[in-house]
């Protein structure tokens, strides 16, 4: 019953986005379940409300507002390569949509059609490469974990969003399928948002240094990163960045990464109501993480597959390493949670797949949602806030209205 719908999804999706995209994920390789995907992230873009100024999509429409008109792609090239912006991809998108329009739902539902786009490349990918074709309860609780990963709500900051999805997928062609085109794609994201200049540096770390031979090394770091990033400090590391300095390169940068180390950056930072709440589901996936890292280590010998595929549980280990050192750095630190997360959903799928008889690795799966539940209930809560309220209960033809 669950497979003919999800066949169906498209013909569901005026009716009801959300339902329709829920669907659409049992079964990705379906390309019109594809298009439900897409599309839903489109949608909910245009859903945006931009009403709550403390929201990120506010800021972009008051800064799509204000945009010069008479601004070209050779202006916003020009400042970037000056050191007077950190990218350039914003200013480029502000270009282009305003030479068609002047509504700020257009933009989001730009974004969501480009952020989308590439998250699908990656889930297909995902599918083909672990041979999976309609998803069972497992495989579909690991697919939601990745969409809420790279999930729609971060669009708001556009530059992140995009970033993350095409950073993602092209993480994967360069560290899983070994395509060295691919690194043309992860280095572009640094012109899409500054931040991700730090995550291509480990990506090719990772490529060039992390092999099996580490994995003992690797797996203590992991634990010993997973637990000591409790007691570290936004502090602490904003004055290890403060030393680095980034204004050589790029002025802009230098700034920003300056009032990111700045102390009353810390202090507002750790004050704020999404740093607690952060704190309190980190506490929640942190204890996760070590249960799993523990129960990988005793039952090695049960994993022919870490021996056939070791190089994966090796980027796992090192992303959890440097994604758990990075996570209180200041108000992005979340965001290099990224990789961290990314290659043990990786990994979770690549043990299921091989050892779906194991009753201990299903377990593991099926509690990861346990685990996320307060950083859920904070992405339902912030969706809640930034969309018209519409999108959750009406057709989506009502959000033209």
């Amino acid at each position: 019953m669950l497979r003919k719908l999800s066949e169906g999804a498209i013909l569901i999706l005026p009716i009801s986005p959300i339902l329709s995209f829920l669907l659409s994920l049992k079964n990705l390789r379906n390309k019109l379940n594809g298009c439900v995907f897409i599309l839903f992230y489109a949608l909910f873009g245009f859903a945006h409300s931009f009403s709550d100024p403390r929201a990120d999509c506010y800021r972009k429409m008051v800064a799509f507002k204000s945009f010069a008109h008479s601004t070209t792609i050779s202006d916003i090239w020009k400042e970037f390569i000056s050191g007077n912006t950190f990218d350039c991809f914003e200013g480029i998108l502000f270009v282009v949509c305003s030479s068609f329009t002047e509504n700020i739902k257009i933009v989001f539902f730009i974004v969501g059609l480009i952020g989308a786009f590439f998250a699908y490349l990656l889930f297909v990918r995902i599918l083909k490469y672990f041979n999976i074709y309609y998803g069972d309860k497992y495989t579909y609780i690991v697919t939601i974990m990745f969409v809420l990963l790279l999930h729609p709500i971060a669009m708001g900051g556009i530059r992140a969003f995009i970033a993350m999805t095409v950073f993602s997928y092209y993480t994967f062609l360069f560290l899983i399928e070994k395509k060295n085109s691919a690194l043309i794609g992860i280095l572009s994201t640094s012109l899409i948002h500054f931040s991700f200049i730090l995550n291509i540096i480990v990506v090719i770390a990772a490529r060039l240094l992390i092999t099996r031979k580490y994995i003992n090394l690797l797996w203590w770091m992991a634990i010993g990163a997973c637990v000591s990033s409790v007691f570290i400090t936004p502090d602490f590391l904003g004055g290890i960045i403060a030393k680095i300095n980034i204004g050589d390169f790029n002025q802009a940068m230098g700034n920003r990464a300056s009032s990111y180390a700045a102390e009353d950056t810390t202090v507002a930072f750790e004050e704020s109501l999404t740093f607690q709440l952060q704190r309190i589901g980190n506490y929640f996936v942190r204890g996760f993480y070590i249960i799993f890292l523990i129960y990988l280590k005793k039952n090695k010998q049960k994993f022919t597959v870490l021996s056939n595929d070791a190089t994966l549980y090796a980027y796992m280990l090192f992303f959890l390493t440097f994604s758990y050192l990075m996570t209180s750095f200041s108000v992005v630190g979340s965001r290099y949670l990224l990789l961290g997360y990314l290659f043990t959903y990786f990994f979770l799928i690549n043990l299921y797949i091989n050892y779906s008889d194991l009753y201990y690795i299903k377990k593991f799966i099926a509690s990861i949602p346990l685990a996320y539940g307060v950083n859920f209930a904070w992405l339902v809560m912030n969706a809640w806030f930034v969309l018209d309220h519409r999108f959750f209960y009406l057709p989506a033809p009502f959000l033209l209205l």
